[in-house]
């Protein structure tokens, strides 16, 4: 007679049910201690660091698709150089050309990556530089 998953073995359903409220302990300490640190933040509250600030700078300048393109684009530029070397070692037998064409062929692509980065984070870079120019130089016009 089959008694179940849970009835095969009685330490199976103990452990779980120990697991289960260990995990819900936890998180009600979890919870309760960030709630604490939200409230003492809330209440006293201080400038934002320069990170931080970078941070609002760019979620308020830049879309998500474009912060997602700019990462996606400096990983996506490493994926060709692993390639290209496992396509070197297997097909190449061990020609020093082979090496080479592929390092070269890979830097090609590190360059692509990182120029496309800078394309999709263009506009990060442009309040970043307004944001640091003297206060001078903000309010003048060329005439």
């Amino acid at each position: 007679m089959n008694d179940g998953f849970f009835m095969s073995d009685g330490g199976v359903l103990l452990a779980l049910m120990v697991t289960v409220a260990v995990s819900i302990v936890v998180a009600k300490l979890a919870y309760r201690e960030g709630y604490k640190q939200g409230q003492a933040d809330f209440l006293t509250q201080r400038p934002p660091t320069e990170a931080e600030r970078n941070t609002m700078l760019m979620k308020s300048v830049l879309p998500l698709w474009r912060q997602v393109g700019g990462w996606a684009s400096i990983a996506a530029s490493g994926l060709p150089f692993w390639v290209l070397m496992s396509l070197a070692v297997r097909y190449g037998n061990g020609s020093a050309w082979a090496f080479l064409a592929a390092l070269l062929t890979s830097f090609v692509f590190f360059g692509l990556g990182f120029w496309l980065c800078e394309w999709f984070w263009r506009p990060y870079r442009k309040a970043q530089e307004q944001q640091h120019r003297p206060e001078t130089d903000k309010g003048r016009h060329s005439s």
